[in-house]
């Protein structure tokens, strides 16, 4: 196979269309530049031992499918579809509702964005064959593991076939569901700053400030976590928006768990909220501190530890 179906790969420059056969066949692209990806196909690619963009098969014609469909986006080709994906694009919201299929179309615009990319970014090479096409597609698919490719490929790229099915869904989506979306992604965001007027005396003019919890080391330990992790820090804007968060590597000082207060220290203030009145749960509150996984988790609570030390 390596023999008979070698590909020689020629730049769209140098492509004369009066040459593309309409004939059936095998064809393949290759990337020129792995940094016109974005991420993490860019790094996926460079990864590689060969810059194999994708292979298909042509059943019919190589001439209509590799080069009118795929190249230049008519009735949009498989690859056309996912390449428009990765570079960010999605097809007109609602575009298949109603529509008993997954293949779903980029506009005019967005199309000739595409087109523009593959001109400037891809080289092209192609074999006649009408025997055995899927099996030939298939071994080659098996040895050059193209990134685009994702059936029969043991390198697929799973953010693929994720951003393929956002551009699907997307496409099935009546404009009620899209506002509907649009509205709660709006509120969502208004709903993630915190009370800047419960806080504001903190800021004195500053931008930012960190903000720690400072736990007691004992008491930490005793809940089942490593003392060295017993404080935690995030940052807040002057506006209320949540813009850093980590557990500092520090270790912890023996701290009093018996009030609550805010120290300044250097440019920032800690907060001791640990107590065992107004309601609170010690050992709850720890555990949600270590399990912290979410910028939107770690908002709420924040935000509970800020007002609720104000009291």
């Amino acid at each position: 196979m390596e023999e008979k179906y070698k590909f020689d790969f020629k730049n769209l420059s140098e492509l004369n269309l009066n040459d593309i056969p309409d004939e059936a066949g095998v064809y393949a692209f290759r990337l020129l530049d792995e940094n016109s990806l974005p991420e993490p196909f860019n790094q996926f690619i460079s990864s590689k031992e060969n810059k194999f963009f994708y292979i298909g098969q042509a059943s019919k014609s190589i001439l209509e499918r590799m080069y009118h469909q795929e190249l230049n986006g008519k009735k949009h080709g498989t690859f056309f579809r996912s390449l428009g994906a990765v570079l960010g694009f999605l097809p007109p919201k609602g575009s298949l509702v109603n529509r008993d299929t997954r293949n779903y179309k980029f506009s005019k615009e967005d199309s000739e964005k595409i087109i523009k990319w593959i001109r400037e970014n891809l080289e092209i090479a192609y074999f006649l064959c009408s025997e055995n096409i899927d099996n030939i597609e298939s071994e080659l698919i098996l040895k050059y593991k193209p990134l685009l490719n994702i059936k029969g490929n043991p390198d697929a790229v799973p953010e693929l076939s994720e951003l393929r099915s956002n551009c699907v869904e997307y496409a099935k989506k009546n404009e009620e569901d899209v506002n509907n979306e649009e509205e709660k992604e709006v509120s969502n965001k208004d709903a993630m700053k915190f009370n800047v007027e419960a806080i504001k005396d903190l800021f004195n003019g500053k931008e930012k400030v960190r903000i720690s919890f400072a736990v007691d080391e004992m008491q930490f330990e005793n809940a089942g976590f490593d003392p060295d992790q017993a404080r935690f820090y995030f940052e807040i804007s002057n506006n209320g928006e949540l813009i850093d968060w980590d557990r500092d590597s520090i270790e912890a000082k023996v701290l009093p768990s018996h009030w609550h207060e805010f120290k300044e220290i250097g440019e920032g203030y800690v907060c001791y909220p640990f107590v065992n009145k107004d309601g609170w749960d010690d050992e709850e509150f720890i555990t949600d501190l270590c399990e912290i996984d979410d910028t939107e988790s770690i908002y709420h609570l924040c935000n509970d530890v800020l007002l609720h030390a104000k009291k």
